[in-house]
């Protein structure tokens, strides 16, 4: 079905279509510079694709903090109450700010100097159309309800979506969706969305990356943390046929890389 749609998702000026290599993760851990501050070298290329432009296009992970979609530029500021927040808030108030600001730095630079990338990140709907192919193009691991709940979304919003303002002037979107499936796949979705922020939440909790990497000076720290989220798994669990599947699939035991 992703096939379907894809050539009218696609936009219709040839320079937003041109093959673009990008870097996957650009960071300051990627990035050598001379003690002159020039880049010199950039590493971790094992990801990289060549794609469409307007598939490439967008902040960097690093520098993107803000959902906005189209973009809203605005002066970043502290809150009002920043002095009377405690220490840890103002870090995380701080932090925020200085973030924002290098998200509109890296816009307004893309801007000045790479026209066609920005002319690219600012085409309707970019966000989604990027999720859809991410997700069509992504291994299979054997369901593939997310990708079908963007599906129907792209169905739903088709005029927007195929940059029309005028429904009879849009094309004629190629799939459609009985109501009780459209209804059963995006529940699912939710839920599915759901338990993925949780897992993230508890990510973030104990200090661990995707991978499960923690760094070696932070390790002993994580390694208490998890132990307490697992107990309380544990005790959260209303019979023994939940405790023993908890135990059985908690995602942050130890493995035998033997096994």
């Amino acid at each position: 079905m992703y096939l379907q749609v894809s050539s009218q998702l696609r936009p219709k000026s040839r320079s937003q279509l041109q093959p673009t290599i990008r870097h996957p993760d650009l960071q300051p851990h990627n990035l050598f510079v001379s003690d002159d501050f020039r880049i010199v070298g950039l590493i971790d290329w094992q990801h990289c694709s060549v794609l469409p432009l307007y598939l490439q296009a967008g902040v960097p992970k690093y520098w993107q903090n803000t959902s906005d979609e189209p973009v809203v530029v605005e002066k970043p500021e502290l809150p009002p109450d920043y002095e009377q927040l405690s220490e840890a808030e103002q870090s995380r108030a701080m932090l925020e700010y200085q973030q924002r600001q290098l998200y509109l730095l890296y816009l307004g630079y893309t801007t000045r100097f790479n026209p066609s990338h920005m002319d690219a990140y600012l085409i309707k709907g970019l966000s989604f159309k990027r999720r859809i192919f991410e997700h069509a193009s992504a291994p299979w691991e054997g369901d593939n309800t997310t990708l079908k709940a963007d599906l129907i979304l792209a169905a739903q919003n088709w005029e927007a979506l195929t940059g029309s303002d005028d429904a009879k002037q849009a094309p004629v979107c190629p799939i459609s969706f009985q109501e009780q499936d459209i209804e059963e796949c995006l529940r699912v979705d939710l839920l599915l969305k759901e338990a993925d922020s949780q897992m993230e939440a508890v990510r973030e909790s104990i200090g661990i990356g995707v991978d499960g990497w923690v760094p070696s000076e932070q390790y002993e720290a994580a390694a208490d943390k998890n132990k307490f989220i697992r107990q309380q798994v544990i005790d959260c669990a209303e019979n023994d046929v939940e405790r023993q599947l908890s135990l059985k699939h908690y995602p942050f035991d130890d493995h035998n890389e033997e096994e």
